[in-house]
This record gives structure tokens, C-alpha cells and sequence, in this order.
């Protein structure tokens, strides 16, 4: 699915690399300012919170990229759940025996889908906190909504923001920290829960880079191929979505179950996506 933009030189290439560090200098100027005017909703009043919260950010984003490695030179084995030609693969870590064990463990499943939009199109969708109940069956049906938003660039979708639900926000539960970012050559949305003791913390200005709970999840979009050539009259994108995920032990009693369990997660997602954009006013 990726082979021509990689062939191409799009996804590894000068362009690319010139990109990323112009997003890194943009993001060093944004966290060396003292003042901004304009940051957030009122909850983050201090510099050192803002950088605190950006810093943080960062590690999800860095685990984000460490997870989608899944080759066979990480210390996660790689397995695929493909018995339908769904393309859905899994990773699990290899330090301790999963399955004699009644202790939750993590599993790490990603996918790509081809989508016939174009890719700002899909990123507006997955970075809009209000229509995130479409597909993230964490909101429970209920639309949430952005109560902090710091910008990392010059660009105004390039930013780090914090979101909660709408309706009875939690007061000891768990909010979501996610980071935005878009560039001609594609855009991600990344993003990890976070109880709020947590992220108070930060708020106020604690370093949290080296903590433990972070469970990043997200989305890597971009044009493809051909609607990457100045010749193309049509739109397409390629959109990856990974999801990092707790099982329950006593549940999952060998790696087939797991499979199939990640298998189900990753479908129901990348179906709820494709309904919410291919059925409304995007297509139209």
C-alpha cells in the first residue's frame, strides 16, 4: 500500500527529513516562549506547565513511533491476525510468560486503509474532539471537547491539546492528551489517556517525560501516491491507525484468542471511520 510513496522517496526522503526539522525548531521556539497569546482555555497559566505539557507530548508521540516498528529487530515479536485479509497485525512484549498470568497486558495492533478523501479531510475528522464518539467507543456515544490547546508551530493545526468529555467531565478520571500535526506530505493525530492527578501535575509545571502509564494510540495519514502526482484529478489518502491496548489475562488464553480480540478491536474501528466519512458531508 505504501510501496510507491517509499519508492518515491516521499516517505524517507530530503523533503521528508528537511520537514521534521523544521517541526522540531518550530516546536523548540514554541516552548522557549515565555508568553503566548494565545495557548489555552485558561487552564494552563504557567510557561514551565505549557512546557511540561508539550514535553510530555513528545514521549507519547516518541512511544507512538517506537510501537509502529513491529519488526523483528524489536524486543516485541510480531504477529498477524490476517486469516481474512484484513492486514491487521499485533505485537506483544516478550518479557514474561502472557498466559500464566492474571495480571492485564498490553497489546500493541495496527492497520492501513486506502480512503477515497483526501487527506486533510481525514485529518480534520480524527483531530475534531467533538466527533471523536464516531469511532472511539471509550466516549461511551458522548462528544468530547478540548479544555487546553498549546501551539507547537507556526501552522494553526500544528498543536498539543488536552480533551475531556462534554458532558460530567471527570473529576478524578481520565482525560486525553493529544498532539496535531500537517504537513503536505501527510499528518498524524496522536494521542494518550492520562489520569488527571497526572496531568495536573504537568499543568503545573512537574516534569512527567519519564513516566510509566503512557498508552499512546493514534493515526498517520497521508496523500497517496497518485494523489500525490501533479497529473491526478482525484483525491485519495492512506490512513494507518494503531492502537495500544490492555487485555485481560484470564480472557485471552493463548495468542490465536488474542489475535482474534485485537482483530475485532481494529475492525470495528477502521469501519466506524469509514462510515462517519464516507456517509456525511465530506464526500459531498
Amino acid at each position: 500500500m505504501y510501496r510507491d510513496i517509499v519508492n518515491n522517496a516521499i516517505a524517507f526522503g530530503a523533503e521528508r527529513w528537511l520537514m521534521e526539522l523544521r517541526r522540531i525548531g518550530e516546536r523548540c521556539g514554541s516552548a522557549a516562549l515565555e508568553y503566548m497569546h494565545f495557548y489555552d482555555n485558561g487552564v494552563i497559566t504557567l510557561p514551565e506547565g505549557r512546557r511540561c505539557v508539550m514535553k510530555l507530548a513528545h514521549q507519547v508521540l516518541k512511544e507512538f513511533s517506537k510501537n509502529l516498528t513491529m519488526s523483528s529487530k524489536s524486543d516485541l515479536p510480531q504477529y498477524i491476525a490476517d486469516t481474512d485479509d484484513s492486514g491487521v497485525r499485533f505485537s506483544i512484549p516478550k518479557n514474561r510468560n502472557l498466559f500464566l498470568s492474571n495480571d492485564p497486558f498490553i497489546v500493541i495492533v495496527a492497520s492501513s486503509v486506502s480512503l477515497p478523501l483526501p487527506s486533510h479531510t481525514v485529518f480534520d475528522f480524527l483531530r475534531d474532539p467533538a466527533r471523536r464518539f464516531e469511532w472511539d467507543k471509550f466516549c461511551d456515544g458522548n462528544p468530547w471537547h478540548e479544555i487546553a490547546h498549546i501551539s507547537t508551530g507556526t501552522h494553526p493545526n500544528h498543536y498539543v491539546s488536552i480533551i475531556q468529555p462534554l458532558v460530567s467531565p471527570p473529576k478524578d478520571g481520565v482525560k486525553i492528551i493529544q498532539e496535531c500535526f500537517i504537513d503536505p506530505l501527510g499528518s498524524y493525530v496522536v494521542y494518550s489517556p492520562l489520569n488527571t492527578q497526572e496531568l495536573n501535575m504537568a499543568i503545573n509545571g512537574h516534569d512527567l517525560s519519564n513516566v510509566s502509564l503512557i498508552i499512546p494510540s493514534g493515526f498517520l495519514i497521508s496523500e497517496d501516491s497518485k494523489s500525490l502526482s501533479k497529473d491526478s484529478k482525484s483525491r485519495g489518502s492512506l490512513l494507518t491507525v494503531a492502537f495500544q491496548m490492555h487485555m485481560p489475562a484470564p480472557l485471552i488464553t493463548n495468542f490465536e484468542s488474542a489475535a482474534d480480540a485485537s482483530n475485532a478491536l481494529m475492525t470495528t474501528v477502521v469501519q466506524s471511520i469509514k462510515h462517519a466519512l464516507l456517509s456525511g458531508s465530506e464526500l459531498k
